[in-house]
């Protein structure tokens, strides 16, 4: 398996992240492309912590306000690799989330917390929704069912709310429960446990 991490000051994230999978290969670090002491003596440690585990490692130095860097990183990912999100450098992070959601390969996330530790898991590609069916699935979730009414509340016309409603079900984001009333199936993403 391939990880890949951007590496800040503290290598309490990539090594609690890289720690938490099984049959990690390789790590590819990202780091931004001006050396910085306390991110170089972060990557010494990082470095050490991967040669003591017998896994190999690509550092990959990224200006983090290149947007290029978006496509530097595509270049770099595999199918199903696993990004670690959650330390470093705040635009190199979002580098690789978005290298992952514009390039359409699949790859998987973990979210990590300093408060709470793991936070969440997301599999990309995700299915981008529309607005209504992102309000539908947001109702089914934070209120455990979602009905017709529900989304007439939103602003939406009858005829309209039962489309998304079945549009939903027919995309197995939504489970018809009875007549006018469903719940989620699934999300891209696993809250955390």
């Amino acid at each position: 398996m391939r990880v890949h991490v951007v590496l800040g000051f503290d290598i309490t994230f990539p090594v609690s992240c890289v720690s938490q999978l099984d049959n990690v290969g390789e790590v590819v670090i990202y780091v931004p492309d001006t050396p910085n002491p306390r991110s170089e003596e972060a990557l010494k440690s990082f470095e050490e912590y991967l040669k003591e585990k017998n896994i190999s490692f690509e550092i990959v130095r990224l200006n983090p306000c290149d947007y290029n860097g978006i496509f530097e990183v595509i270049l770099k990912l595999s199918e199903n690799d696993v990004i670690c999100f959650g330390s470093g450098m705040r635009s190199l992070s979002l580098m690789l989330i978005l290298a992952c959601f514009v390039s359409s390969i699949p790859c998987y996330v973990k979210v990590l917390n300093e408060a709470l530790g793991k936070c969440m898991d997301i599999k990309f590609p995700i299915q981008p929704l529309k607005r209504e069916e992102a309000i539908a699935l947001a109702l089914a979730l934070t209120k455990g069912s979602v009905s017709p009414q529900d989304l007439e509340e939103y602003g939406l016309g009858r005829k309209t709310s039962w489309k998304v409603l079945n549009k939903l079900v027919d995309q197995g984001l939504l489970i018809k429960v009875k007549k006018g009333q469903y719940k989620a199936s699934s999300v891209p993403w696993r809250p955390r446990t």
